[in-house]
């Protein structure tokens, strides 16, 4: 009867902690894998074997540590534990908070403090209760524990058959060749993240020895980007197309098969290096583009596969823990399992664009080696200026925040790492022969203290404070771009000759002579959106185009389009309308009728005014002459947009609920029949 009760009693302890750990490192892991495939570059199958052997490993431990303090508290111990369990689902499940990328950014604790304490009485209600009921939760404990495991498997079994592994992990870039350039011709595209045009040149102005450090470059400060954010700015970049979502975003694949310089260059015998690995949409992983892709399929070490295991528990315990816990666990991008287990450092760098550009300077240094047979092409993307900004000039850790001198000391900081890059090709011989170009996909802008400093950019031009573009929209226009040719030497020059990164393509083609010159885009199309997450397609796309020095506002024209997956749509001004008859606009709230009220010297195209509560039907006659067509309208209410409304016939329902003037800002035409109308 005793070694019954002692078999049974040890089988229970063991799975509790095995229905534990099995959730809290398999189960969450293998569910934060699923739900983020683009942000991992490694199989689940290669890395399933690690993750179970790591909670069986925990599992064991847990089970040896219960036995020994246990005693006669064993029951209280696993009615606890099973607490923990359920909680741990009903955090990571119901009670979890959106706290924004865990990419180093600051997170604001105190704003949660409340939160806090809510979360926490409800842990330790439930831990209260189930010590209560610690005896028939104890009679029911290998019950719980085999439903438990076998939910965990069935979720598991469901969420892995949705997915083609081939298609998510197919191939990847070959990071061992990084280092590998050629003895007599190199073309080296420096691409540092988010760095400001205006912000390099106070750096550059305020110290001296970096016109020293760019030996042979030309700055061009009138550099306009093709895109706001990164995701379409790249292949842009790459291709010469800028995507206008007309298509699915899987559009790269088309776009560079049809148009990339790479292949060109793979058959002029380049060697072309594509770095680090990123999202498969920004650069396809294909050897028609670039000869540094390999097959991947499998995790090619032991430690490697522990490393990913390892980060994908740090974000699982993340998730799970209570709200008070969650600091400890991570916080301003230091990771309670990497501090211990120094992990990171020495593989899962390389698996996140957002890599240390100190760890990957390091590796072009270490892995660097001369080829004798070929030319050789290298694309490599830094983080540069990218959020957080979270290390000072020096590269020490600092609070990260969206102030300039944030963001200007972690700019300085990436370009002594740039310097260190040059010198070591000056090191290895190859610099003064070889083509580099530094440049970035766009600006920053993310506060209003990163906006455009104009003076610094040309002579006595007056700061824009009232600039009718907002700050955010001009800011990440403003990319930068610096070149040098071959044995072109002497301290930094700058030149005010436009430059449009969406011509990069072009530009290494006409600098390499594997093409004639090309004529330069004139005027620069720039596009801006708001940023957010999408698989299909971006959200809607204002086109501007800017045409002369690209910090002056009078250089700048629009929005004159906005791009949608249902069209293109023509943005009609008031002082356009009335010279097309497309101005009478009138709106009815029931009781009252309401004409426009145009200033053109504001930049709200019409005003409807009330002192009641509009609930207003909004009509739009465009005179014969155009058609009907489809709008979008911009709806504002006391400078607050509140909708965007569209509409294929005459009729737009607006329903508002204001006393405040409702200010149309925006106004858009699609006139062309074939166009699906919106809805």
């Amino acid at each position: 009867m005793k070694n019954k009760e002692f078999y049974t009693k040890y089988l229970n302890i063991f799975l509790i902690t095995f229905a534990f750990t099995l959730y809290v490192i398999f189960s969450v892991s293998s569910d934060i894998f699923f739900n983020n495939l683009e942000e991992f570059n490694f199989s689940i199958s290669d890395i399933c074997p690690y993750l179970l052997i790591l909670s069986l490993s925990a599992s064991l431990i847990l089970s040896l540590i219960i036995v020994y303090i246990g005693g006669e508290y064993f029951k209280l111990i696993l009615s606890i534990l099973v607490a923990v369990l359920f909680m741990s689902w009903i955090e990571g499940n119901i009670l979890y908070r959106d706290y924004g990328p865990l990419d180093g950014r600051h997170i604001f604790w105190d704003n949660w403090k409340l939160w806090g304490y809510m979360d926490l009485s409800i842990w330790v209600l439930v831990i209260i209760v189930l010590i209560w009921m610690k005896v028939h939760v104890y009679r029911f404990i290998k019950q719980i524990s085999i439903v438990v495991i076998i939910i965990i498997g069935i979720n598991f079994y469901f969420e892995f058959s949705k997915i083609n592994e081939n298609e998510h992990v197919e191939y990847e870039f070959d990071e061992s060749v990084i280092g590998e350039f050629s003895r007599d011709k190199n073309v080296i595209v420096i691409m540092l993240d988010e760095i400001q045009s205006d912000v390099f040149a106070e750096i550059v102005k305020e110290d001296n020895n970096y016109k020293n450090i760019f030996d042979g470059f030309v700055y061009y400060p009138n550099s306009v980007s093709a895109f706001a954010w990164t995701v379409p700015s790249i292949p842009a970049m790459l291709t010469g197309e800028n995507y206008d979502n007309s298509e699915p975003f899987n559009y790269t694949k088309r776009a560079y098969s049809e148009n990339s310089f790479l292949k060109k260059l793979i058959e002029s015998n380049y060697k072309v290096d594509l770095f680090p690995n990123f999202y498969d949409f920004i650069y396809p992983k294909s050897k028609e583009l670039s000869t540094n892709v390999i097959r991947e399929g499998e995790v090619r070490s032991t430690d490697q596969g522990i490393d990913y295991s390892l980060h994908l528990v740090e974000l699982s315990l993340f998730r799970i823990a209570p709200h008070i816990m969650r600091k400890y666990v991570y916080n301003d991008g230091q990771y309670l399992l990497n501090n211990l287990f120094n992990f990171n450092e020495k593989k899962l760098k390389h698996t996140d664009w957002r890599s240390k550009d100190r760890d990957m300077v390091y590796d072009i240094i270490s892995k660097s080696r001369i080829i004798d047979d070929k030319n050789v092409f290298k694309f490599i993307h830094f983080k540069g200026g990218h959020v957080p900004w979270s290390t000072d000039e020096i590269g020490n850790h600092i609070k990260a925040d969206d102030s300039r001198y944030n963001y200007k000391t972690y700019v300085e900081y990436k370009l002594t790492l740039v310097n260190v890059l040059l010198n070591w090709l000056k090191n290895l011989n190859i610099y003064d022969k070889s083509l580099i170009y530094i440049i970035s996909d766009h600006g920053a802008g993310r506060s209003a203290e990163t906006k455009l400093n104009t003076n610094i950019l040309g002579d006595n031009i007056p700061d824009t404070e009232n600039s009718h573009i907002p700050y955010q929209v001009k800011a990440r226009a403003l990319s930068l771009f610096l070149k040098k040719l071959p044995y072109q030497k002497g301290k930094l020059r700058i030149t005010e000759e436009p430059f449009y990164n969406g011509d990069l393509h072009s530009t290494i083609l006409e600098d390499t002579g594997l093409s004639v010159p090309i004529p330069s885009t004139d005027p620069r199309r720039y596009f801006y959106y708001n940023y957010r997450s999408t698989k299909n397609e971006l959200p809607p796309l204002y086109e501007f185009l800017i045409s002369g020095n690209s910090w002056l506002d009078s250089s700048w024209y629009g929005p004159v389009n906005v791009y949608t997956k249902e069209g293109k749509f023509k943005r009609i001004r008031s002082y356009e309308s009335q010279k097309k008859g497309l101005h009478n606009l009138s709106g009815n709230n029931g009781e009252n009728e309401f004409q426009y009220v145009e200033k053109r010297d504001t930049e709200y195209d019409f005003i409807f005014k009330s002192e009641k509560k509009i609930n207003m039907l909004l009509t739009i006659s465009p005179n014969d002459s155009v058609g009907i067509g489809k709008y979008i309208l911009d709806v504002y209410i006391n400078d607050v947009k509140l909708d965007s409304f569209r509409t294929g016939n005459k009729n737009i329902n607006i329903n508002i609920n204001s006393y405040y003037p409702v200010l149309i800002k925006e106004v858009y035409l699609n006139n062309n029949e074939n166009v699906v109308s919106l809805r």
